[in-house]
């Protein structure tokens, strides 16, 4: 008789709702990372992605820091970067904050399925599959906790990087050129890193639609991409960074003399 390792048990909870989640759920859920996981491709390494917003500011941030090389004073530039900062802690803080409601659900699941009972037509035999539902959301907003941390992180060494760059008699050195480039490799991962948390607060608001059903979820993964696509390549900044300034004029006129 050869005794065997019974090894990690799975939870208990996690094999019953692997088991029972029905196929609409699934199709929703298949529905979501796709929407998800084919935005990000797109955007970050996908053929279109040298015409969005997020590139073409990307470009922005590089004039900004060769002209930040040949000023002298560069309180203005300490200040843009502390702005950025501040964006990416709010964020995080705001990430803490809903890690914590995801976790205070988790301990009163049945008072917290009461209460969408009587909003949406949840239903409540499925506890186990109602904690998938909030443990996705909060490893979504964990995600998205890790990468503004980091940001804010990448901010903070862009700043040093950024005050020593050589001053503006040293232009066109080669010692220069690539203090210039390693402050721009900071501020771009950053910036990066900034957006894909964001991306994760707005696909997170799709995949609390899950609560409402499998097709409000696979609805909102929709209507949350086709939004995402529309501030990247038809947004009105989108075509005023890509210089594009008769479209620019026509969404904006100019008030009346005298206005």
């Amino acid at each position: 008789m050869v005794w065997q390792h019974p090894g990690p048990k799975c939870p208990e909870w996690i094999r019953v709702s692997i088991g029972t989640i029905p196929l609409a759920d699934i199709i929703g859920v298949i529905g979501f990372v796709l929407a998800w996981a084919g935005y990000s491709l797109l955007i970050d390494h996908g053929p279109l992605a040298r015409l969005t917003l997020s590139s073409a500011m990307d470009r922005q941030r590089a004039t900004w820091v060769r002209l930040a090389q040949q000023r002298d004073n560069r309180i203005a530039d300490t200040n843009i970067l502390g702005g950025l900062q501040q964006g990416a802690a709010y964020f995080a803080s705001a990430s803490t904050l809903v890690i914590g409601g995801c976790l205070a659900v988790l301990g009163s699941r049945d008072a917290v399925v009461t209460v969408i009972e009587d909003i949406t037509p949840v239903d409540a035999g499925s506890s186990q599959l109602f904690d998938v539902k909030i443990v996705g959301l909060l490893v979504i907003f964990v995600y998205a906790f890790f990468k503004f941390t980091w940001s804010y992180r990448l901010y903070n060494y862009g700043s040093i990087l950024l005050g020593a760059l050589p001053p503006p008699k040293e232009a066109g050195l080669p010692a220069t050129d690539l203090a210039i480039d390693r402050a721009l490799v900071f501020l771009r991962l950053g910036g990066l890193n900034f957006n894909r948390g964001q991306r994760a607060f707005l696909f997170a608001i799709a995949f609390l639609g899950w609560l409402g059903g499998p097709w409000v979820l696979f609805g909102g993964s929709v209507f949350v991409l086709a939004v995402f696509l529309h501030r990247q390549f038809l947004s009105v900044p989108a075509r005023a960074v890509r210089r594009m300034p008769a479209e620019v004029i026509r969404a904006f006129p100019a008030p009346p003399p005298g206005g």
